[in-house]
């Protein structure tokens, strides 16, 4: 007669075989996640780019010039974008003219650091095709 013995649990083939499908899994969905925050900083930091134009615009129907603005007197929040630093380029090429910049605290290498100037020109640091982050 034999000895039937019922063994429970996992075997260490099949416990190697979940970990590693747990793995790539997380992985994907991890560069997935980073892409996802990238996309939506950029986001954001365009919507501070154009709040802080419509600002200079004012400012320029005020005072008939762009040389006084400063980031402090626009009233556009840091909290607009806190993944990147505005700052403007005043009269850099001519006396009515000016270029916001919003330079990325972290490394955005498809687009950079986004500018837009006072014609509405939109441009992005790094990638030629500024149009693409500019969607």
């Amino acid at each position: 007669m034999k000895n039937k013995t019922n063994h429970q649990g996992f075997t260490l083939l099949e416990l190697l075989l979940v970990i590693a499908i747990i793995a790539i899994l997380a992985m994907i969905s991890v560069g997935r996640y980073q892409n996802h925050v990238m996309v939506s900083n950029r986001w954001a930091a365009q919507s501070m780019l154009l709040l802080a134009q419509q600002q200079m615009e004012r400012e320029f129907l005020r005072s008939s010039t762009y040389e006084d603005a400063t980031v402090e007197k626009l009233s556009v929040s840091a909290q607009a974008a806190p993944s990147h630093v505005l700052s403007i380029r005043n009269g850099s090429l001519g006396q009515n003219t000016y270029i916001l910049d919003a330079t990325p605290k972290a490394i955005d290498a498809l687009c950079g650091a986004l500018s837009i100037d006072q014609s509405g020109l939109r441009q992005a640091a790094v990638f030629a095709n500024s149009e693409q982050c500019w969607q």
